[in-house]
């Protein structure tokens, strides 16, 4: 059997180390609540160690320790958010390689941290050769120039005036395809979708110690969003050299 790299081994006692540090949570219980699981180990009655264990306050004054566990925290929810999605996941694929051969008019609708979160996914679909035009841009499209599509993306899945311009655009082409980025549970939000991506934060791990903002979601969109047309850019033949 092949050893692990010494590398790995060490990397992963930082981290344990770090989290530890920034939660006041023993090592031994972190190592093991690191495990490749993707949840810590539940506790009789419900809960999990890390939940019993975690102080309300984490240690801001380990910016190593709590900055790894702000990105181990968020990793994990991306993580439980695709393996909840798979379906969707392929199928957002496939529209934005539609997308980018036809060379559509993509409208990408969001407010606030949810509106910039997806923005960088959005430019690169634009090098991939869509044309972008933003909910709320100074310089809106020329009327001619019809949507072809929508990334709609809302953390809670409530922002009235996103899910507004989602109905007003089913309306007016009750074709076009919307590919949307928002809670799990959003009904109203979900059911305005082609696609639907739901955000799933786990209950059962410990919580993102840098989420005063509430900027958990946000960083799932963008790393999901992202991700997506990149890999629907490979699939049709981009490459980082293109």
């Amino acid at each position: 059997m092949r050893k692990k790299p010494q590398r790995n081994r060490l990397e992963s006692g930082l981290l344990a180390d770090a989290l530890a540090d920034s939660y006041g949570i023993s090592p031994r219980v972190l190592r093991q609540c690191l495990s490749p699981a993707t949840q810590s180990p539940p506790l009789p009655g419900g809960g999990s160690i890390l939940e019993a264990s975690a102080p309300s306050s984490p240690n801001c004054n380990n910016a190593f320790g709590i900055l790894s566990a702000r990105v181990h925290s968020i990793s994990g929810s991306i993580i439980h958010t695709l393996v909840n999605n798979r379906d969707s996941l392929e199928r957002a694929i496939a529209v934005l390689q539609q997308w980018i051969t036809q060379r559509a008019h993509v409208r990408i609708l969001g407010a606030g941290r949810a509106l910039l979160a997806v923005s960088m996914a959005a430019n690169r679909l634009s090098h991939a050769g869509a044309t972008i035009s933003y909910m709320g841009g100074i310089l809106p499209p020329p009327d001619s120039l019809p949507v072809n599509g929508i990334i709609s993306s809302s953390a809670s899945g409530k922002t009235v005036p996103v899910i507004e311009a989602m109905r007003e655009a089913k309306s007016n082409n009750p074709n076009i395809a919307i590919i949307g980025l928002a809670a799990h549970d959003a009904m109203e939000f979900g059911r305005l979708c082609d696609v639907f991506i739901g955000l799933h934060i786990p209950k059962t791990e410990y919580r993102n110690p840098l989420a005063a903002l509430a900027d958990t979601e946000e960083q799932m969109i963008a790393e999901i969003t992202d991700a997506l047309v990149v890999l629907a850019g490979l699939r049709l033949g981009f490459s980082d050299a293109a």
